[in-house]
């Protein structure tokens, strides 16, 4: 619907300074606004969302952030390691005092360097599963009132209804529900609007109002809501009474209270009316469910009572949140454990799942849920820690290339793979690459022991059909040398294990080469291998050599004992 032309500057001044300014409206331009139909009047108000009457801006769109939680002071008598006589009532360290020793929190950096077997956490290691959503203390007892208010709020005593009558009559009210429930407006009488919901008392007055008052429109929404006073008593981090908004749930007073403390269960929180229980609030259900269906709606004086926490069970290792649980004396399983973490991630060893528990002699036991069989009737007691490894790092099925090489890389293996295969899946030789000498470092699991072979790359490469073109098995590594420096280092690793697996009377499967060579150092004994075999391996003799005369060093016996061989 247009407006009349001649109206349209006056009404953008009116509602440009009442709308932006807050301005007080002049009588011409209410005037000018009263003689516009209601119609008209009506759209005006929706749009710009100002007092008329009173040059209020009746529509405010910043919302008031207040901060009702801060974080939660340090406790420093809880630091075991330390006394809490050495700290002042402010929780500062005294004159004098040296602080405690905190040197055991470097653990917790040192687990992201660790590996996953290494990262699986102790009891005392595990977080408690819910309180950092209360971790925080109140900062304000005031109750929050910039909240919206639902269409299914009850109005009650203490609450304000703002009232605007425009069109024939303009007037504004700010109606307080008297402790009858009553509200009184000039010209239409008392009302009760005690005991309906926001929605019903709109249509309640609205529906009285013009039946009283022909060609007056009306705006209602609600002002200031009552408060209310509760207790949170128990286990609760501030326990007392606490004054909050009359549109309070239980789980909204918890957080505005500071939340339930370290001894304090989350399954069981009761809310007691009139000396009686009228529902558990389980805060699980929130938190992993997200089920609101038991956050009840507050009334005054009721009594938020949160008991001693109950049954606490731990799972770490490969799980989605490793952490400690409480459990309900009806939960018992471990499937009941797995929902509350979230289940098993995939690089969860399913063979090496185990319980951790105390007995009745003080000490512990391990009680092995390798099968699912064991995992589904195994019953849970207090104090258990269920421990989920982590796969091996081992991969079964693949070759890997490594030494001189543009990029190292594993690739998957397959029956009858061979040298000339890994090579042709894998990027081209680098210029420099010895040809004459690689190395293939395989593990013998049968014997659980490592060995080397020796593979001409040149031999193979000549024709692919030669003995050179060794078959491959999954997990051996193919290691390339540079013709000139560098192999002795990428031939560490490999000498380090031989080292390692020899015994007493067995001397490890190495030998060295010292003097007029181009690459002196240890090198892996092969099968069938020569002197010249190694002179090989070293890349060969250096120009200044003397070819006629050179020693061999050799163990004998139980290796106590060397010989010495002139060439």
């Amino acid at each position: 619907m247009k407006l009349k032309e001649p109206l349209i500057a006056l009404l953008a001044t009116l509602f440009v300074n009442v709308g932006v300014n807050a301005v007080q409206p002049t009588p011409a331009q209410l005037e000018a606004f009263k003689k516009l139909p209601p119609e008209q009047q009506m759209m005006l108000y929706q749009q710009y969302g100002g007092d008329l009457l009173t040059g209020r801006q009746g529509r405010d769109n910043s919302f008031k952030e207040v901060e009702v939680i801060k974080p939660r002071q340090e406790d420093n008598s809880r630091d075991r390691r330390f006394s809490p006589n050495n700290y002042n009532s402010e929780g500062e360290l005294n004159a004098g005092e040296t602080p405690p020793d905190r040197s055991w929190l470097t653990d917790l950096e040192k687990l992201s360097k660790a590996s996953p077997r290494e990262r699986v956490l102790n009891w005392d290691e595990l977080p408690r599963f819910g309180y950092e959503l209360f971790a925080g203390e109140p900062t304000t007892f005031a109750p929050v009132t910039d909240i919206p208010v639902p269409a299914q709020y009850m109005v009650g005593p203490g609450d304000t209804i703002q009232l605007r009558l425009y069109g024939q009559k303009y007037e504004s009210y700010d109606l307080v529900v008297s402790r009858r429930g009553e509200v009184n407006i000039t010209d239409v009488g008392s009302l009760v609007v005690a005991g309906l919901s926001y929605e019903e008392m709109k249509r309640e007055l609205t529906a009285q109002i013009k039946r009283k008052m022909v060609g007056v429109e009306v705006n209602i929404a609600m002002g200031e809501l009552r408060s209310m006073r509760i207790f949170v008593l128990g286990s609760a981090y501030k326990p007392g009474s606490y004054t909050v908004s009359a549109l309070a749930t239980i789980s909204s007073a918890l957080y505005v209270s500071g939340g339930i403390s370290d001894q304090g269960s989350l399954r069981s929180i009761q809310l007691k009316r009139n000396g009686e229980v009228i529902t558990t609030f389980d805060l699980y259900d929130l938190l992993i469910n997200g089920d609101t269906s038991s956050d009840m709606v507050l009334q005054p004086g009721d009594v938020i009572f949160i008991p001693p926490v109950g049954k606490l069970v731990g799972v770490t290792g490969e799980v989605v949140t490793p952490a400690i649980y409480e459990l309900l004396p009806d939960e018992q399983l471990f499937s009941t454990l797995m929902e509350f973490c979230g289940g098993l991630l995939p690089t969860a060893a399913l063979s090496e799942i185990n319980l951790l528990r105390v007995v009745k002699s003080g000490a512990r036991e391990v009680v092995n849920l390798d099968t699912p069989q064991k995992r589904q009737s195994q019953p849970l007691q207090a104090g258990d820690l269920v421990r989920v490894m982590p796969v091996l790092d081992n991969v079964v099925n693949q070759v890997k290339l490594s030494g001189y090489v543009n990029r190292e890389r594993a690739l998957a293996w397959f029956a009858g793979m061979r040298v000339s295969d890994l090579l042709s899946l894998s990027q081209s030789l680098k210029v420099g690459t010895d040809l004459d000498y690689a190395i293939i470092r395989r593990e013998n699991r049968g014997e659980s022991r490592v060995e080397a072979l020796d593979v001409n790359l040149g031999e193979l490469i000549q024709n692919p059909a030669s003995s050179a073109n060794l078959a491959l098995q999954a997990g051996d590594e193919l290691i390339l040398f540079n013709s000139g420096t560098g192999r002795i280092e990428a031939l560490a690793p490999l000498i380090n294990e031989l080292r390692r697996q020899s015994r007493y009377g067995t001397p490890p499967k190495v030998v060295s080469v010292s003097g007029s060579v181009r690459n002196p150092g240890s090198y892996p004994l092969t099968s069938g291998m020569r002197l010249s075999d190694l002179m090989r391996a070293s890349y060969g003799l250096l120009p200044a050599t003397e070819r006629r005369y050179a020693l061999v060093e050799r163990l004998q016996g139980m290796g106590e004992q060397i010989s010495v061989h002139a060439f």
